[in-house]
This record gives C-alpha cells, structure tokens and sequence, in this order.
C-alpha cells in the first residue's frame, strides 16, 4: 500500500508500529527496520501508546533516524511534553532534517521553542489561521503574541470534552464554521445534540 502511494504522487506514508499486542523496544527497532528497508519513499512514524500499546522511545527513534535517511520524522501523540522534548533532543543528535511533530494542540508552541517542527492535530482543521500566527510569531521572536496565542488554544482545548468523541465534535466544528463536511460520525452517539453545538458556538464566540 504504502508503494502505490509513492507511485500515485504521496510525498510520503506515516506508519503505526504493530498494536494490540505491545511490543518490546527490541522488537519495535526490528520491526522498523524491516519496513525501513522497504519503503522507498519518505515516511513517518506515528507513536500514540495509548492506541497501538507501544511506546516508541526517543533512544529508538535516534537510531532509526541515523539508519534511514527516508525516516523523515514522527508524530508524538503523548500527554507529555518532556517526552517529545526528549524525542527532539535525541533525534537531532543525529540529524538536522529530522522532523518531531506534537500530536496535542497545546504543545504546539512549546514543541517549537524546543526545536521541533510543529504539530499534528484536531484544532488544526478548526483554526489553521490561528497556528499559522503562532509559527509566523516564533519566526520573528515575538514571545508576547506566542503566550496569547497558548492561552487561546487552551481555551478551545475545551472543546474536547464536549460530545461522545472528539471525532465527531471537530466535524461538527469544521461544518458550522467553514459550511461543509457533516458533523455526522457512522459509530454511536455520532451526533452532537443542539446543547453541545450551543456551547461549541460559545467557544468560537459564535
């Protein structure tokens, strides 16, 4: 799969490490490194422990990154900012093209000023204009305007609670504020009642 998407015009493929069952540091670098051999194109790692039952460590992530130049960088989905900071620390050790995304919103910023590269994550398809300021603040040093903007994404880091899913909540987000897509999710419970959009439009100051 991830070779017809090179072939099809993908820059690049995020892989997840084998779930369900979690997996020793051993066998997580063995199991990279057979897909490191492999893929022919870029491609990124995505760590959510929670999720997959694994936790890639910012020791492993170092030594793939130095085996595999198409090892491109990361996504770090953990509550944890010293985690990601560890994980930028030990990959630009041993190389400067190493990308670490954050994978919550609210380490957006810190994520930056510990010299990773950005984020990947919910708010960003409700407010993009509101992460473009942030980096375009860190570029020209502004520390002010990077704590105003921290204090606003923590405060829609509320709606997180709000509904079933986070899933469904940021569709519904997406679709009243920009007019398309469905708030509709398939799984159960995949619609937000009118209370919960009452209080998502008093969030957005809608």
């Amino acid at each position: 799969m991830a070779q017809e998407a090179y072939r099809t015009g993908y820059d690049a493929v995020m892989v997840l490490p084998p779930y369900y069952y979690g997996q020793t540091p051993k066998q997580l670098l063995s199991y990279f490194r057979q897909l490191g051999q492999k893929l022919s194109g870029k491609w990124f790692a995505y760590n959510f422990p929670p999720r997959t039952g694994s936790d890639l460590t910012p020791d492993l992530v170092a030594q793939l990154a130095s085996e595999f130049p198409n090892f491109a960088g990361i996504k770090d989905t953990v509550d944890c900012q010293s985690h990601t900071r560890r994980m930028i620390e030990a990959t630009q050790a041993v190389r400067n093209d190493f990308a670490v995304l954050s994978g919550y919103d609210e380490y957006f910023i810190p994520n930056l000023l510990a010299g990773g590269a950005g984020i990947i994550s919910g708010l960003n398809n409700v407010m993009p204009e509101l992460f473009v300021s942030a980096r375009e603040a860190f570029m020209a040093g502004d520390l002010a305007a990077l704590r105003d903007i921290q204090q606003k994404i923590g405060v829609y880091m509320s709606i997180y609670a709000i509904g079933e899913d986070f899933v469904t909540t940021i569709k519904t987000v997406v679709s009243r504020k920009f007019g398309y897509c469905t708030g509709v999710s398939r799984n159960a419970g995949g619609e937000l009642n009118e209370h919960d959009c009452r209080t998502i439009d008093e969030v957005f100051g809608r």
